[in-house]
């Protein structure tokens, strides 16, 4: 009935739509992007459903995030009685997005195009297009979530005519999970079509993972984007090393040097080429390395490099926000405060600085995206929340420190800690990438080129590097799993056998799970309904029982949460 009723209206909202003073600059906009040249191709790959599933790569700025939505929404045949929705990695991400593509189609959020995150929801009974974290849609997939059960119809996610599935490269757990879950659905409903978009990820693994699946490819239209590294960046800024006050040495050099002498034998000479000796490397050219190498992690020296880096463009480059990648909230609180307490920084009339991590409230996360008046340079600081599917079109710069916080799981120790890492080369290409998405930038990589040749190509999925137990309670929960566990393996990344050995006896000993036929009790029933980790979920659980609800809710919050003195 919802669908007939939006198919009656969809042409005088069309209408409507076409006929706001906004329509037309919005409209050229659009027709500027790339994607846009593809509307036809993907529609009518839809329209003809010999292909429920579409995988489509674009490069950044391709526009395929807030367009190939839109081009069902528009499409005279799919547009009346679709039902659309749309995963992005962040909660930031599903709300930008969102409201660009309801700006572009001259409406307030909440009318056809909604979104839904984690304790914030923007829709109305007129919403066709829902953006969402994978974790929300996850959530949709639960029988007793969904109201057709209760008229015996199995048919999950019956409302939508189409899943879209945006930056799956990210490879979080839960897009991971999605994947084999949204792959029993098709079967079960072959007028569901799945579109899965990427930037990085290679097709091939998934061509390889999926059915027949049509595939698209569409160019980006990212602007020219100069590129320099760490020994580019140190010459140009001209950085003295605090300690030895001489200036930083090649690290080209200073990296061949040291794996000339790693490499070495252990015998006091070797001829090179030409038959002359060749000198090792002496200690003072190995301390000269160690110093200048720390630059590039997030420490005080590297703070007075970037910091050095900021002068260096404010000086030299004309106007545009500059982006800084930092590993978490400690470095960004940290640099912020230095650039507080640093002249020309300091100015807030002339710079604006701004953080954006997953911590801070969403109304806070908005202000990167408001221009500042004119004479006033932004310096946003971000972590990897600012790699994909953000758009903050007075970009010009970026400093990519090259770190980021990865989750890490040792099985056999069962322990889970958060690591410091260098990040992946496909991060890299598209933290370059958030210089170059409106018009020409630079970006400076505070890493040397020969650690990028070292980098790993792709990240690695989190389900290889976090517990196991609140999917393995999804997997129950989810009825087209059945009880068999084995299907895990089936998963785009399947998750190491120890892990899920571990998993399981831990719900077994929860008592969340029966040990002898792995069906979950009605205790694992409530905490496979709870966004929290099985052993907080069963402590909340109890504590109401015996009356103590108030306090447990407090020390779950303070278990399952960030520091609270950490961020504000």
């Amino acid at each position: 009935r919802i669908l007939q009723q939006r198919s009656q209206n969809h042409k005088q909202a069309q209408k409507a739509t076409k006929a706001h003073p906004q329509y037309r600059k919005m409209m050229d906009q659009r027709m500027n992007l790339p994607a846009f040249g593809y509307a036809k191709d993907i529609c009518s790959i839809l329209r003809n459903k010999r292909n429920q599933v579409v995988i489509l790569t674009g490069d950044t700025g391709c526009g395929k995030s807030t367009q190939v939505p839109q081009f069902l929404l528009d499409d005279p045949h799919i547009g009346p009685t679709c039902n659309i929705i749309v995963t992005q990695p962040r909660r930031i991400s599903a709300i930008s997005v969102a409201e660009r593509v309801a700006s572009e189609r001259c409406e307030q959020v909440g009318n056809s195009v909604g979104y839904s995150v984690r304790l914030e929801t923007a829709a109305s009974k007129k919403t066709q297009l829902m953006f969402v974290t994978p974790g929300v849609l996850m959530k949709r997939l639960h029988p007793s979530d969904n109201e057709n059960y209760a008229d015996g119809n199995v048919q999950r996610l019956s409302e939508y005519t189409h899943i879209i599935m945006d930056e799956i490269h990210e490879r979080d757990k839960n897009t991971e999970f999605l994947m084999i879950a949204l792959q029993d659905l098709l079967e079960e409903r072959d007028d569901l079509q799945l579109i899965l978009m990427s930037a990085t990820m290679p097709t091939r693994d998934l061509a390889e993972y999926w059915s027949m699946p049509a595939e698209i490819n569409i160019p980006g239209r990212t602007f020219p984007v100069q590129e320099f590294f760490l020994e580019d960046v140190l010459t140009m800024t001209g950085f003295v090393d605090d300690i030895h006050g001489a200036e930083a040495p090649d690290m080209a050099q200073i990296e061949n040097d040291l794996m000339s002498l790693l490499t070495a034998p252990k015998t006091s000479s070797k001829k090179s080429n030409n038959g002359k000796d060749k000198a090792a490397p002496t200690p003072s050219t190995l301390l000269q390395l160690e110093n200048t190498l720390t630059c590039c992690m997030c420490n005080r020296s590297g703070f007075h490099c970037a910091e050095e880096f900021g002068t260096h463009v404010a000086l030299s480059y004309g106007d545009g926000a500059i982006l800084v990648f930092f590993p978490g909230w400690g470095e960004i609180s940290e640099f912020s405060l230095l650039l507080d307490s640093t002249p020309p920084f300091s100015d807030r009339t002339k710079f604006s600085v701004l953080p954006l991590h997953s911590g801070i409230p969403s109304k806070d996360q908005r202000q990167v995206f408001i221009r500042p008046p004119v004479g006033v340079r932004k310096i946003i600081l971000a972590t990897n929340i600012a790699e994909t599917s953000l758009t903050i079109e007075d970009v010009a710069f970026v400093l990519d420190t090259g770190r980021s916080k990865e989750k890490s799981y040792d099985p056999h120790l069962k322990t889970s800690t958060l690591q410091e890492s260098w990040i992946s080369q496909a991060s890299a290409k598209q933290r370059k990438g958030r210089a170059g998405k409106c018009k020409a930038g630079v970006c400076f990589h505070l890493f040397s080129r020969r650690r990028h040749s070292f980098m790993r190509p792709f990240v690695e999925s989190e389900l290889l590097r976090t517990p196991l137990e609140e999917i393995c309670l999804q997997c129950k929960r989810v009825s087209c799993f059945g009880s068999s566990y084995p299907r895990l393996r089936l998963l785009l990344s399947c998750p190491f056998s120890k892990s899920v050995m571990n998993a399981i006896e831990l719900l077994v000993e929860l008592g969340a799970m029966d040990d002898d036929t792995n069906e979950l009790t009605d205790l694992g029933v409530c905490l496979s309904a709870l966004s929290l980790e099985p052993r907080v979920g069963k402590m909340v659980i109890m504590s109401h029982l015996i009356g103590c609800t108030k306090a447990s809710s407090s020390m779950a919050v303070a278990m399952s949460y960030k520091s609270p003195f950490a961020l504000p």
